[in-house]
């Protein structure tokens, strides 16, 4: 069994024939237009190994095989076919219209058998719809027959010009490949085919001790159904049919889904290819670009990656993992320009998300990069700054939130940045420049609230209530001012890194 190249512990399901490297499911290229897998590298169309080599042996598939019947498409199938049966028996009826009626019932639940076993083997896990049941059933139930009357015809045959213990031999070779003669009838609905031996015999060698396994399995089932007859009795005729057929058609469906399933399995070595119906065949062009970054980042070609992220976030700007995961390529990478450009991307969809736990960290990380490096969005900064501030780390919140007012002049939370930064400043014990920053943001505010005609000129609003310490405030909701509010005329001085007691002075014209 080949495995991925780049997930080893996987199975691989397609391989390319010119780079000859396989590839999971997982890992696999996008589709050209007529549906063909093509590689990541060459763009060649790539050869399907199908799934059935990363299938589970189906001893290890047994209790999702009992679930198999328990739904709403078979249950009906196999309570319908039980009852109505048992009526039959119990309450006969014209024995024509008996017969007729118990024979089509009977093939319908043989045909929807059949189906079941075509799904599974085509990698569909799930139970077919019941009206798969209700046609070409009375047809299916005569073919089975003649192949039931022709092996009973040639073991009678046997022993009557060979001897009584040839035919008993071959009887028992019969019974051992009758699972073989089922999925092979299965395969072609062709009665010859079905009862050539050369092809049972086929097909289990190639199966191998799993068929083995399987003949123990619905030996164990036939006894079960024995016992049950047993324990039930016939003190009550018609529940006790009823119960016992319904046991019956639900075992004849479980043995037909594992075969069906064995099938799955051993598709590579019985010449065909399925797809699991669990699995995604037309991927969205986000997943098939993940796939791309993660195979070329194995491979090592960086610049690939990198070419692939950019790209990527302008594709995709909204989507939070390929964000995260370009901030963390570059900060790996320790590449200070690259560190900037993911930064703000993943900033940005943070603030947007409201996600703030996770921007002081991813701050924090590329400081270790660059440490002067400060988010270009207005509404980072100043959610950081509150973050810092309230965390203690004052000089870090001044450094952020200063310059914000030149860069941004129309920024809706100016107000809130010399609030905060007079915080900052009233940490770090510098009085003047806290009360200046104070006077700023209460002219700020003042000129954001409305004026009604019952407000006195003179009124002034109300001070900012103070933050908590280790309370981060949500500013990503407060509505713009209105356009015709003037910005400040002048913000501090950009701060070098000095000690706080030497931090200059902010004066504003």
């Amino acid at each position: 069994m080949a495995h991925c190249k780049y997930h080893p512990l996987q199975a691989a399901t397609y391989e390319c024939p010119r780079c000859t490297l396989s590839h999971c499911d997982q890992c696999a290229g996008n589709q050209d237009r007529h549906g063909n897998t093509l590689c990541h590298f060459c763009e060649s169309k790539m050869d399907s190994l199908g799934t059935g080599a990363a299938a589970e042996p189906f001893w290890r598939h047994l209790q999702e095989a009992f679930r198999y019947p328990l739904n709403w498409e078979a249950l009906p199938v196999i309570i319908t076919v039980a009852v109505v049966t048992s009526l039959l028996s119990a309450f006969p009826l014209v024995w024509i219209f008996t017969l007729l009626v118990y024979l089509a019932l009977t093939g319908a639940l043989f045909k929807y058998a059949f189906r079941c076993l075509e799904r599974t083997a085509a990698g569909e896990m799930s139970a077919p719809s019941a009206g798969d049941a209700y046609t070409g059933g009375l047809s299916l139930l005569l073919k089975l027959i003649l192949i039931s009357i022709i092996a009973g015809g040639s073991l009678t045959l046997a022993a009557v010009f060979i001897g009584p213990t040839v035919a008993g031999i071959l009887g028992t070779l019969f019974v051992i490949s009758l699972p073989a003669v089922l999925i092979q009838f299965a395969q072609t609905e062709n009665i010859i085919d079905a009862l050539n031996p050369l092809n049972a015999l086929r097909l289990i060698t190639t199966i191998g001790l799993s068929y083995g396994l399987l003949i123990a399995f619905i030996m164990i089932m036939t006894g079960s159904v024995s016992v049950i007859n047993e324990l039930i009795g016939d003190r009550f005729s018609f529940l006790s049919m009823s119960l016992q057929s319904i046991i019956s058609n639900y075992y004849t469906i479980v043995v037909f889904h594992i075969m069906g399933y064995m099938l799955f399995q051993y598709q590579d070595k019985l010449g065909y290819s399925a797809r699991a119906d669990n699995l995604d065949d037309q991927r969205d062009d986000l997943s098939i670009l993940n796939a791309k970054i993660d195979i070329n980042l194995k491979e090592g070609n960086y610049e690939t990656v990198v070419t692939l992220f950019e790209k990527g976030i302008k594709v995709f700007p909204a989507d939070n993992t390929l964000a995260q995961n370009f901030f963390e390529f570059s900060f790996n990478a320790k590449r200070p320009a690259l560190v900037e450009t993911s930064l703000n991307h993943y900033l940005n969809i943070l603030t947007k998300n409201r996600e703030f736990d996770k921007l002081n960290v991813a701050y924090t990380k590329a400081r270790q990069i660059n440490p002067n490096l400060i988010p270009s969005n207005p509404q980072v900064r100043l959610q950081l700054a509150v973050v810092y501030q309230a965390k203690g780390e004052a000089k870090i919140a001044v450094k952020l939130l200063n310059g914000i007012a030149k860069a941004h002049p129309q920024f809706a939370e100016l107000d809130s940045v010399f609030t905060t930064m007079a915080k900052a400043f009233d940490d770090l014990h510098m009085q003047p420049q806290a009360e200046k920053c104070r006077a700023q943001a209460q002219k700020l505010q003042k000129k954001k609230q409305p004026q009604t005609p019952e407000q006195a000129p003179e009124q002034a609003p109300a001070p900012a209530p103070a933050l908590e310490r280790f309370a981060v405030r949500d500013v990503s909701t407060i509505e713009p001012p209105p356009q015709n509010i003037a910005s400040p005329a002048a913000e501090p001085t950009a701060l070098a890194e000095e000690k706080p007691e030497e931090l200059p002075p902010i004066e504003f014209k």
